[in-house]
Parts: structure tokens; C-alpha cells; sequence
């Protein structure tokens, strides 16, 4: 649907726009080049005067276009072909037909803006048509005819039985299982709370109002939602485009007091119906009128961020989140046997070590010239004859040493998943981030860890878990302890009680009476009021298994992801088993011994392969056949071109990294060639065996004035160019796969090289300690342990008692040293004056896993000074800061612009309604906006 309401003014004012932009179009090909052909004057110069004149007078703009040939420099050379007969009649011939080329190649651009404004109209047109049946369909539910509809039915019993089931939970019991969770940590739970009872003293107050900024983003937000019906969705859209409205309903909500607030007509019993999702299933939804929506939303989303600001300064402080270091014991013993001492043997002969670097210059005193001087050089040391064999040995490439793993792990967990589903604040406004973005984060992140503990632990233990229908079943008596324990004051607990216990009016059919209910759980799914609560809720799981395993558990919404060692696993399945109990929550787990499945990817977690410690990746055919089946039905719903590209982009035409996993160095080339062999699947299903480029080529035919003189490849641009520049922007994901670089080793060479580099410093480090003079041994244990036995005993042993026992402790063994490589950095190992020895590096490892790298396209000069022109003339976005994806395609059809259109900018934009048509695609609701514009 489009971004913006379309009312009888507006379609008025944009009919009348396009109308103007086609009678121009008419205009300029009759004065210029129909006018041209027919000409009769035999005189080329006059024909030439003729076309100059007419362009001076009535289009004096267009010779500010850029091009080769002005009207100054053309009337020069007319000037000295009479004159002197400097310039041939052939060379007139040829300013003429460039000169008439440039106008064909401006009008060619003007067609292109109407082929954009018949696609308008289509759209608008569909719109009104829609509006219209839409009513008639509303006017017919008021007949006596009804249709019996089982689905429904079906649907509004399940919601009456589970939204009216009593719970047995009990608060005091949710009271003493939280409390339990910040035993030791009371004063971190006193400051949350402190925080939660502040901002509800100030929203009480009045202290924080509404303003229009925010009240944009919430209707925005609501805008996006699946489950607001079309009729809401346009009166919010009425909103967003009258600044009076605005002004007036940020008043109302401001007026809205907390404590008596409560829904409109609730003594009535607020009317439940069913609704259809785009692939016909039923659900229910709680009929809410508009400003109780807006204050519900608004309230939801201040108390979300928050909670998130609150839980997030918990998180940075409490001790649960942060890296256990290690004890003293093995800190200290990892120092005796890798740690290098002062004393070294004395360097070999001829070793020079590295020169010191020359002195800088002295500064020019001030107010004074500087002399010029000749070049000097400048002699480090006395000129000595060098000294044969000679060793200037490189120091060691020294790894990260400032963060390790764990380290590493914990910031991604805090800035990727903890409480993702909360918005922080951006300025005056709230933040979110995507869940596509969230789960295609989580993809690799679970993949990268597999491979971890593959390698490490030679096998992988994981755990899926979520909850069955938690939105539908969160008891409302675990949601107010919950808020309760949090912090959050009575008023507004009142005010949510209200919120989640309204009389709700519930009628099957027209044929029986309405009846009454009182929901004891649920939340209606789709708001911000199931985020806000259920986020509230999960969050002392995600704390709960923290503080258990050690660990962390990735969310997306409630579907849970854990992978660790056996005994971490068995933990985080105890946890969920009693925290489910607490709640009042039914879980269940969809996890198998074998294998774990994020979106379409499966990771086999115990097949041994040809890769070695690598994991296999797959994907589910079944979902993958499924999708296409529905996003061929939803393109076949499609009744406008417009409609059909937006659907197309956002169900097939862009890269799915949260369904196949991003194109990460986790994944090997393997994975990137299964993707596009899905893919092809996919379009094969959703074309029916035809290609992209003919299938929209075919949608434009009725939309196309006249035949394009060189067949389809003239609509290429035009399909795949981004809008800005003239195009429909009709994207296909085997273009962002092709930028996927598979240059790197595969993630199974790099784990490998990885435990070599492991083994062979294990190797080096014994050799060093083998091979020391025997008093080094008591000099580290006065150095460390600074000659205090009991620390000696814990850290090597109750043998170590004297010096002869201490020279003759056996090195460390190699378990030892590993079992703490993800939380502790290995220092570097020097053999006396041999060569380096590498220190192996995970952080570098675990990063480079993680890493998406790009192959950078071969820039063609020419693309990129024209685009870099445009952006200073057109407003558009300069060469560096277009995508990998936006600079292909304008470099792959440059040469097809350049010759057709004369510029990249292959569109008249002046002539439409820009900012309109991006509304009516949908543009301004776009999480990823495709204006290509500065200020977009």
C-alpha cells in the first residue's frame, strides 16, 4: 500500500502533473524533432539557426544540459563557415545531427518520466478501486446472507479458550524464583528499580510529553504492522500528511491522564473479529479505537526503551556478565611456564639488534626563516666495515592482547542480541532494530560457535527451545510481578491491568448473541505491548541460564538458541523446565541431537565430513518450496507494476542473509553455490520457468508509448536502475552473492591452521623451558610468587618445596594449557635468539569467522565522475556512498545510458512528482530506504 493518503485533492493535483508532463512531451517532439525531419530548407545553417533559435526562446534551460556542443559554441562555428568557410558543410552536417541526437536523447528521458507516470496512474487508479470495493465488500457484511466460515469460527473458540483458562501462577512464588536470580547483587536490583521509579514519577508529573517527532515514529511504526487493518492504516496515514492533525492528536494524548485512563466504551466489551493473513490463515483481533492504539503504543514504547536503558546499565556492571577471569593458581602457573624472564643468553655473534631511529629535526624558532641547506646525511653510527653474517631478526607478529574471546563473545551478545527486540534512543526518537537483521546476526554467530566447539571439544551440544504461542498465553498475573519486581510504580500497573484485562465482546456468527469475556493471559500480538511484556518476562531467562552456564542464549523474539558443552546444555535445559514452571509458560523443544535449523539453514552438528572439524550447512527444501509457493502467490495478488516490484524485492528479489545465513567466512564456497542453486529454484517457481528481464519487460508493454527502437535490451536500464536515477530498481539477489568474496581460505583451513599454530607453539614454549638454565626456575618463582610457599603450593603443586624439585618440574601439559584459550591470551614465546615464534591468536580467528568481506567492483572512470556530477546537480548520492549492488548496475549499463540518454540520469525527474511516486512505492516505510538522494 502506499505511504500516503491519496484524497481527491491529491489524485486531482497529480493527474493534473502528469497531464502537463505528457503535453510537454508532445510539445518538445513536434517543435524540435518532427518539425525537423519535415523541414524543406536546403540551407544547413539555416536549419541549424532554426533549431538554436527555437531553443533560446523556448527552452533556454535545456542548454545548461551538459553536452559537448552549447549554442555558443555551435553559433562559432556557423559564424566562421560563412565567413571564411573554415568549417565544412560536412562538419555542419555533423553538428546538426549531433545537436538533434541531444534532443532525441532528452526526449528519450522524458519518455521514460511517462512511462513512470502511466505506472503512477495505474497505481492511483488501483487504489481508488480498491477503496471503493472495499467499501462495497464492508456494505455487504450488513446483508442477511451469511458466508459460514469453519476457520473462523475455529479461530475465535481457541481464542476464547485460552485467553480465558485460569493460570496457576503464583506471585509469590515468581517473587522468591527472581529475587533468587540477584542474590548477591541487591544493589544492581535496587538501582533498576530506582530507574523504573523515577521515569513513572516523571511521566506522572508530566515532566516527559509527547511530541510530534515522536508521535511520526509511532504511527510509522503502527503503519508497518501487519495486524492493523487498511481503513486504520489510512486514517494514520491522514495523520502523518496534516501537520494540524498532528498537532492535534500529540494534544489529545498529552490530555490522557494515567490514572484514570481506560479503552472507549469498556463497559460495552470491546468487539473481537477474526482477520485474514496474506496466505489465508485466521487471526484474532481486539477491535481498539484509534487514539486508545496511539496511547497504548506510545506508553509501551517510552516504558520499552526504558527498561532496555536500565537492563543495559545492569548488564554493564553486574559481575554475572562480565569475564571470569582466571584464578590466581592458574594465572600465576601459566606465568612460571610461559612467562620469559629478564636474564637471556647473550646474542650470537654478529647480531646487531634494530638501529634507533634518527632524532626529529629541531623546531624553527618562531619569527624566524629557516636557511636552505643542501641534503646531509645524517650518520647513525661511526662507519665500521660491516660484520659478516650478520642477523637482524624480525620481531614476532604480536596478536590482540588487550581483549580475549570471551571478551569478544560478551560485547557481541551485549550490542547485537541482549534485549534486541527494545528500542534504544536516537536523539529525541526511539531506535529498532530489525529482527531480519537480528536473526541473520544470529545465523552466523551460532554457525561460528559450532565450529568452535566442533574443533575444541570435537563435538557440538545445542539446544532450541521456544514457547508455545507466548503472546496468546503470557499469563497477565506473571506480567504485572514481573513489572512489579522490576520497579515499575502502581499507577501504571493499574493502567496495564486495565490495558491487558478489558470485557471483550465476542459473536461467532450473526446468528448468536455476542458474549462476554475477561482474558486472565495473552497479549495482542503485533503491538508494542506484547514486546514490552514479553521482553520483560524473557529477560530474567536470558539471566537466569547467564548465571548458570556461564553462557549466553541467543533470542529471536522467543525462539532460543544455546550451544555449549554437554554440561552447559543440560543446564540451559534445566533452567528453561524451571523458569517455564514459574511463569506460567509452556515450551518446547525443537532441537534433535543432530541438527540445528535457523530460518532455511540447517547445521549437521554430528556428521563427520571432508572438511575435518568443519560443519556441514544445508537447507530445508520443504521451507524453501513452501516460500516460493507463497511469494508466487502473493506477486501473482499483484495488480499494479508498482505493487509487483516492491513485492517481488522484498519476497525474492533481495538477499534472505536471515533465511540462508549471511555471506559470512564461516561458510564456505559451498554454501554461496547451494544459495544459487535455491535461488534458481525459487525463480523458476515464482516465473514459471521464465527470466526476470522478459517477465517485467512484458508488465511494461501496456505502459511503453511506442516500440523501443533496439528491442529489450532499451528496458534493462530502466527495470534495474535504481529509482533515483530513473529505473524501477528491480533487484535480484545474484548480484549481492556474486560480491561474496571467496578469495579466503575456507572456515575448516583456518581452524586448522589455527590448532597447528597451537601445537607448534606448545612445542617451542617446552623446548624454551627444557632447554633454560637451571636457576631461571627460581628466579620466576621469586618474581612471581615473591617467595610465598602457600602460593607456590596452589599455583604448582604441594611438591615444589625445594630448589631441586622446582628444576626438575615437569612443563605444563598441552590440555592445560588449552582449557583456557577462549578467556586467557597466551603470551609470546621467544627460544633465545632463534626465529619468532607465532602466538596463536583466536580473537583474530574468531573475527575473521565472523567476518562478510566484499569483492569492490573495477570502477569505470567515466561512471564514476558522472555519478559524482549528478550528485552535485541532481542531489544525488556521490560514487562512495552508493551500495557494492547500485554501483553494478550503473556500471553494467552505462554504455546503454550513456548512448540512449546521454547521462546515468536516464529519467526527466522534473516532470514528476518524485517525492509522491517514492510514497506511493512505499519508500518513506522503508527500514531501508531506497531514495538515493543526500537527505534520504
Amino acid at each position: 500500500m502506499p505511504s500516503f493518503a491519496i484524497t481527491p485533492i491529491v489524485r486531482q493535483a497529480i493527474e493534473l502533473r502528469l497531464e502537463e508532463l505528457e503535453h510537454t512531451k508532445q510539445s518538445f517532439e513536434q517543435r524540435y524533432l518532427l518539425d525537423a525531419k519535415q523541414s524543406e530548407e536546403p540551407s544547413v545553417i539555416r536549419r541549424i539557426e532554426r533549431l538554436l533559435e527555437d531553443i533560446e526562446n523556448l527552452d533556454p534551460k535545456f542548454d545548461k544540459e551538459d553536452g559537448i556542443w552549447t549554442s555558443e559554441t555551435t553559433k562559432r562555428c556557423i559564424e566562421q563557415a560563412r565567413d571564411g568557410g573554415i568549417v565544412t558543410e560536412n562538419k555542419l552536417l555533423k553538428l546538426e545531427k549531433a545537436l538533434l541526437d541531444k534532443l532525441s536523447r532528452f526526449r528519450n528521458r522524458m519518455e521514460v518520466s511517462c512511462l513512470h507516470s502511466r505506472l503512477m496512474k495505474e497505481a492511483i487508479d488501483e487504489y481508488t478501486d480498491t477503496t471503493v470495493t472495499k467499501l462495497l465488500e464492508d456494505m455487504a457484511v450488513e446483508d442477511d446472507f451469511e458466508v459460514i466460515d469453519d476457520d473462523r469460527e475455529d479461530a475465535l473458540k481457541d481464542f476464547e479458550r485460552t485467553c480465558s483458562q485460569q493460570t496457576t501462577v503464583d506471585s509469590s512464588s515468581i517473587d522468591e524464583y527472581l529475587s533468587g536470580l540477584f542474590a548477591g547483587e541487591e544493589d544492581h536490583l535496587q538501582a533498576i528499580r530506582n530507574g523504573m521509579r523515577a521515569y513513572g514519577s516523571d511521566l506522572s508529573n508530566r515532566n516527559i510529553e509527547v511530541d510530534q517527532e515522536t508521535l511520526k515514529w509511532i504511527i510509522t511504526d503502527l503503519i508497518r504492522s501487519e495486524c492493523i487493518s487498511q481503513e486504520r492504516k489510512e486514517t494514520l496515514i491522514n495523520y502523518l500528511q496534516s501537520p494540524d492533525a498532528l498537532l492535534e492528536v500529540t494534544a489529545i494524548l498529552n490530555m490522557r491522564g494515567y490514572r484514570e485512563w481506560n479503552y472507549k466504551n469498556a463497559e460495552l466489551g470491546l468487539p473481537v473479529d477474526t482477520r485474514k493473513t496474506i496466505h489465508g490463515q485466521h487471526y484474532v483481533n481486539v477491535e481498539v479505537e484509534i487514539i486508545d492504539m496511539l496511547f497504548l503504543h506510545c506508553c509501551a514504547i517510552r516504558w520499552a526503551t526504558k527498561l532496555n536503558e536500565c537492563l543495559r546499565d545492569y548488564v554493564n556492571k553486574s559481575k554475572a556478565f562480565q569475564v571470569a577471569p582466571l584464578t590466581r593458581a592458574d594465572a600465576d602457573r601459566r606465568s612460571f611456564f610461559f612467562e620469559k624472564t629478564s636474564f637471556m643468553h647473550p646474542p650470537p655473534f654478529g647480531y646487531t639488534g634494530f638501529p634507533c631511529p634518527p632524532p626529529p629535526p629541531p623546531e624553527p624558532k618562531k619569527g624566524c626563516r629557516r636557511r636552505k641547506t643542501r641534503p646531509r646525511t645524517m650518520r647513525l653510527a661511526p662507519s665500521v666495515p660491516p660484520t659478516p653474517h650478520v642477523m637482524h631478526v624480525p620481531p614476532p607478529p604480536l596478536p590482540d592482547m588487550l581483549t580475549d574471546v570471551e571478551t569478544v563473545r560478551r560485547d557481541d551478545y551485549q550490542q547485537n542480541f541482549f534485549m534486541s527486540r527494545l528500542p534504544k534512543h536516537d536523539g529525541n526518537v526511539s531506535k529498532m532494530t530489525s529482527s531480519k537483521d537480528i536473526q541473520a546476526r544470529l545465523i552466523k554467530t551460532l554457525a561460528v560457535e559450532c565450529e568452535i566447539r566442533k574443533a575444541f571439544d570435537g563435538k557440538v551440544n545445542a539446544l532450541t527451545v521456544d514457547f508455545d504461542s507466548l503472546a496468546s498465553t503470557l499469563p497477565h498475573c506473571t506480567i504485572i510481578t514481573v513489572l512489579r519486581f522490576l520497579g515499575v510504580p502502581e499507577v501504571f500497573l493499574s493502567l496495564f491491568n486495565r490495558a491487558l484485562k478489558p470485557k471483550l465482546s465476542i459473536k461467532a456468527s450473526n446468528h448468536e448473541a455476542a458474549r462476554n469475556i475477561t482474558p486472565e493471559s495473552g497479549v495482542s500480538f503485533g503491538y508494542f505491548m506484547e514486546i514490552f511484556f514479553s521482553e520483560a518476562v524473557l529477560f530474567f531467562l536470558d539471566l537466569a541460564i547467564r548465571k548458570v552456564t556461564g553462557s549466553y542464549m541467543y533470542r529471536v523474539h522467543d525462539d532460543c538458541y544455546f550451544v555449549g558443552t554437554q554440561v552447559q546444555t543440560d543446564h540451559a535445559e534445566d533452567v528453561i523446565v524451571q523458569f517455564s514452571k514459574v511463569m506460567g509458560l509452556k515450551w518446547r523443544s525443537r532441537s534433535s541431537a543432530d541438527e540445528l535449523s535457523v530460518g532455511f539453514l540447517t547445521i549437521d552438528l554430528q556428521t563427520n565430513s571432508s572438511h575435518g572439524t568443519s560443519i556441514i550447512v544445508g537447507i530445508d527444501d520443504s521451507k524453501v518450496a513452501l516460500y516460493a509457493a507463497n511469494a508466487k502467490l502473493r506477486l501473482k495478488s499483484c495488480s499494479t507494476v508498482l505493487e509487483w516490484v516492491r513485492e517481488w524485492n522484498d519476497t525474492v528479489g533481495t538477499y534472505a542473509a536471515h533465511l540462508f545465513g549471511p555471506l559470512a567466512n564461516v561458510f564456505n564456497e559451498e554454501h554461496r553455490e547451494m544459495i544459487k542453486e535455491t535461488y534458481r529454484r525459487i525463480h523458476s517457481i515464482v516465473l514459471g520457468g521464465s527470466d526476470l528481464t522478459s517477465c517485467v519487460a512484458k508488465m511494461l508493454k501496456t505502459s511503453v508509448s511506442c516500440e523501443p527502437e533496439h528491442g529489450l535490451q532499451d528496458l534493462e536500464p530502466i527495470i534495474y536502475l535504481p529509482q533515483a536515477y530513473g529505473g524501477l530498481g528491480v533487484k535480484n539477489p545474484f548480484v549481492t552473492i556474486s560480491f561474496a568474496s571467496n578469495a579466503n581460505e575456507s572456515a575448516a583451513v583456518k581452524i586448522r591452521d589455527y590448532l597447528n599454530t597451537e601445537a607448534a607453539y606448545y612445542i617451542k614454549a617446552s623446548e624454551r623451558y627444557s632447554n633454560q638454565m637451571p636457576f631461571l626456575n627460581q628466579q620466576r618463582i621469586m618474581t612471581i610468587f615473591d617467595n610465598d610457599l602457600s602460593r607456590m603450593i596452589e599455583a604448582l603443586g604441594s611438591d615444589v618445596k625445594t630448589d631441586v624439585s622446582i628444576e626438575s618440574l615437569p612443563f605444563m601439559a598441552k590440555a592445560e594449557m588449552t582449557k583456557h584459550r577462549e578467556r586467557a591470551k597466551l603470551p609470546c614465546v621467544t627460544t633465545d635468539w632463534s626465529e619468532p615464534v607465532k602466538t596463536p591468536d583466536l580473537v583474530h580467528l574468531y573475527r575473521d569467522l565472523l567476518d562478510e568481506p566484499v569483492n569492490d567492483t573495477e570502477d569505470i572512470e567515466m561512471v564514476e565522475q558522472e555519478t559524482n556530477r549528478l550528485s552535485l546537480t541532481e542531489d544525488l548520492k556521490p560514487w562512495d556512498e552508493l551500495s557494492q549492488e547500485d554501483r553494478w548496475v550503473l556500471q553494467l549499463y552505462n554504455e546503454e545510458c550513456f548512448e540512449r540518454y546521454g547521462s546515468l540520469d536516464i529519467w526527466w525527474a522534473k516532470g514528476i512528482p518524485v517525492v509522491v511516486y517514492s510514497d506511493l512505492r512505499g519508500h518513506r516505510l522503508d527500514d531501508d530506504d531506497e531514495d538515493h538522494s543526500k537527505s534520504a
